[in-house]
């Protein structure tokens, strides 16, 4: 389960570093992506305030395909569609790709997951989104960044591990550890038919992956949480959400921290929409 110790360095970048990173006269590539499932349109705030040059990324439309049924309510977008958009942010082969968001980590984390997913070599999420850029000096304003089209090609994707929902039950039957990303609440289900959780799946919110100030915790830390939910010395990780976002995230963090975290994209939304898979509910 345990990956290589540069893990987190690979995979996340500190504001101080991706302002060096740019200082340094490297081609750094900011992705903005805000997301709320209560809120359908960022592209106001966006506008009012951004990292200067930064690309507005609409997680809807531009990190997901086309959702619905056993699909899930956000599978991963079509390669053509994903490529457009890589061209269109500007993205070469020696780019650096920093995703951030304001207010919600997991929106970043999707970036995060699909870039590297679609095999570009340098995806990283920036810790602390907008704020930590803000405290360590970074600027921001709202002008639009120039169109200069990026030359990057996505030749074969699959860059990160995906799970199915066949290989979510075979898994757990099989007794690996699957952890839900939601919240307790959700996890625990109210009785309506798109609440509860997959049988034999465990709680572990991805908030509990972030420290008191939005950070993500230090490799050791995350294996500790790991431990005391007994999943040390696991083949891997699987992980899920509800829709494919919050689920990222805990996977950003488990894999930065050197271990095999594999996401099942459709999540909680794929796994409810087939009939013939049970649901479980309760805090258990």
């Amino acid at each position: 389960m345990t990956g290589r110790p540069d893990a987190f360095a690979t995979n996340i970048i500190s504001a101080t570093d991706a302002l060096s990173e740019q200082s340094s006269g490297r081609h750094v590539v900011f992705l903005d992506v805000r997301f709320s499932p209560k809120q359908q349109d960022f592209r106001s705030d966006y506008d009012n305030e951004h990292i200067s040059g930064a690309h507005h990324v609409d997680l809807k439309t531009q990190l997901q395909g086309k959702g619905g049924g056993v699909n899930g309510s956000r599978p991963l977008p079509e390669i053509a569609d994903l490529q457009r958009n890589v061209t269109q942010w500007g993205i070469r082969p020696e780019t650096l790709v920093v995703a951030y968001s304001d207010r919600t980590p997991a929106a970043a984390a999707r970036a995060w997951f699909v870039l590297q997913w679609a095999g570009l070599p340098d995806v990283r999420y920036l810790d602390g989104g907008l704020a930590a850029w803000k405290a360590a000096g970074g600027k921001t304003d709202g002008e639009l960044p120039p169109e200069v089209p990026g030359t990057f090609t996505i030749a074969q994707a699959g860059g990160l591990p995906t799970l199915s929902a066949d290989d979510v039950a075979g898994y757990i039957r099989a007794g690996g550890p699957v952890f839900d990303a939601r919240g307790g609440a959700e996890y625990a289900g109210d009785g309506s038919p798109r609440s509860g959780h997959i049988p034999g799946a465990r709680s572990l919110p991805s908030s509990t992956l972030l420290d008191a100030g939005g950070l993500v915790l230090k490799p050791n830390e995350v294996r500790a949480v790991l431990d005391a939910r007994g999943a040390d010395g696991a083949d891997y990780i699987g992980v899920y959400c509800g829709g494919g976002v919050g689920g990222a995230l805990e996977t950003l963090a488990l894999r930065s921290a050197g271990i095999d975290a594999r996401l099942f994209v459709g999540s909680f939304s794929a796994w409810s929409a087939d009939p013939d898979r049970a649901v479980a509910h309760g805090s258990n």
